[in-house]
């Protein structure tokens, strides 16, 4: 394999261990199989053709001027938060040890993308002997940087002398001045001022034209704030908007954008901030749901899917017609979307789960459910289905209702096929069927009584009839009464009316 694949193969699963990290905020899951996948591919590449250098632009990962990734994303984007915290070159030596990679891939993880500044001092304290850093001290040291021209935008061509070289430089920074807290607190308090004094405005003002000039004000604070990978800000404006009365729906196009919604799930780790990303989730109805569905094609945490359940059924608890928004699902999302229909219980998703009768691992559980939410006229029609979706829905009909529903299980008895049925549904199809008026029912169970036969089955069937008909008061004794001479049910009448007497 060529140097150049070679690179490109070991920047791919050393980034899959940052997104790992990120995504689950501890060392679990995936993340040691990619770190070995990770390891094998630096030290392929080491053995062949010594020091790896990659090299750093605003949205790019070079290698030997070649393009191995590249993210534009200002709040998600790795390239950009190492060319904001000032690094322009990283290489890998030939002595790196597994743990020297596992470390540096847990530094870089462990921080917002968007926010921190301090990379450099954390890479410093650690230390490393067998990866270099090639930085420059322009970074900024504020949230200015979020600005472009703020960030230096010259380009450099890095040597592994010049990385080396500038391995040393680390602690020209250590008497940086890093911005207080005080100081990023007041900060967000004057944002909060402002933006409530907009509102209050917004609130007090008639005129029309100025309350749109207004809306314009605060949608351009959002732009900025989702630009800015700003969740606080963004959060704010969300909140004060609704106390001020005014509809989210003008800023709808904006708080449920791809760019906002990336931005909420990269904070989902954050559990103060997830009840309020929850909120505005479910206010974004079904239109969100194809973006959360394709984000969770690349989680495999329990408590995210559980916390995208909850934010599913609330929206679909709002809005009948949200869950169309997430189908079709793939295999692996079914039983999360069965166990959401069975939470809502809105009778129209039950035609959503007919498609899954057919799939063994999810037939049980899909019959239950859909019994739980359909109409009873819709587990009518599935009775000429396969024998275990019919069985199943008999075995929950306790009773017939209507004369639609006497008609159809009349049918099914007075069919000739009705014999050569499952035990279980004879049985269940009797049993419904004698819930109905006697006047209409004890003919039928005459007539299946007279019926001539020796087999087994169609015996022991009668004999079922014979049951039933003794726990339906004088009626069915008097129509068993006639049969007592038979000399195949002799015996079983017998002992129904020895019974009956008994009483």
């Amino acid at each position: 394999m060529d140097k150049l694949n070679q690179a490109k193969i070991f920047f791919n699963t050393f980034y899959k261990c940052i997104k790992n990290i990120k995504m689950y905020g501890n060392v679990k899951s995936n993340f040691e199989k990619f770190l070995d996948e990770t390891y094998e591919h630096l030290q392929g590449y080491l053995n062949s053709f010594g020091p790896l250098v990659l090299n750093i632009e605003e949205s790019k990962i070079m290698f030997e001027n070649n393009t191995i990734y590249e993210d534009k994303n200002k709040i998600t984007s790795l390239p950009l938060y190492f060319y904001r915290n000032g690094i322009r070159s990283i290489t890998f030596l030939d002595a790196i040890e597994k743990r020297e990679i596992e470390k540096f891939i847990t530094i870089i993880s462990q921080h917002d993308f968007s926010i921190h500044m301090n990379l450099i001092e954390d890479l410093w304290v650690e230390n490393f002997s067998n990866i270099l850093f090639y930085f420059v001290e322009e970074a900024p040291k504020d949230y200015s940087w979020m600005i472009e021209k703020d960030v230096p935008t010259d380009k450099f061509d890095f040597t592994l002398e010049k990385t080396e070289s500038s391995f040393l430089n680390f602690k020209k920074i250590e008497g940086k001045e890093e911005p207080s807290i005080i100081t990023e607190t007041l900060e967000n308090e004057r944002t909060e001022s402002v933006l409530k004094t907009v509102l209050n405005i917004y609130l007090l003002e008639t005129d029309e034209e100025k309350r749109k000039e207004i809306l314009t004000f605060i949608k351009d604070f959002i732009k900025t704030a989702i630009n800015e990978g700003n969740i606080i800000e963004l959060i704010s404006v969300v909140d004060f908007s609704k106390e001020a009365q005014i509809p989210l729906k003008n800023f709808e196009d904006l708080i449920y954008s791809e760019s906002a919604l990336e931005l909420y799930f990269n904070y989902l780790q954050d559990k103060d901030k997830r009840e309020k990303i929850a909120e505005i989730m479910i206010n974004g109805g079904g239109k969100i749901l194809p973006s959360i569905k394709e984000f969770l094609k690349s989680v495999d945490s329990p408590e995210l899917f559980k916390f995208f359940k909850n934010v599913v059924i609330e929206i679909c608890k709002k809005d009948k017609d949200a869950l169309s928004f997430l189908l079709p699902v793939p295999k692996s999302f079914v039983p999360y979307l069965l166990e959401i229909i069975s939470i809502v219980k809105e009778p129209s998703y039950s035609d959503f789960i007919i498609p899954f009768f057919k799939m063994e691992e999810f037939k049980n559980t899909a019959i239950k459910i859909f019994l739980e939410v359909a109409h009873r006229e819709k587990w009518f029609k599935f009775l000429n289905e396969d024998d275990d979706i019919r069985i199943s829905i008999l075995r929950n009909i306790k009773s017939i209702e209507n004369e639609n529903e006497f008609k159809i299980i009349r049918e099914k008895i007075v069919d000739n096929k009705f014999w050569s049925l499952h035990p279980e549904e004879r049985e269940n199809l009797l049993r419904i069927f004698s819930s109905w008026r006697k006047e209409d029912v004890l003919p039928v169970f005459e007539m299946m009584l007279r019926k001539f036969s020796l087999k087994k089955e169609i015996i022991s069937t009668k004999i079922s009839i014979i049951r039933i008909l003794s726990r339906m008061g004088k009626d069915g004794i008097s129509i068993l009464k006639k049969f007592k001479k038979s000399f195949i049910l002799r015996n079983a009448i017998k002992e129904v009316l020895k019974n009956y007497g008994k009483n």
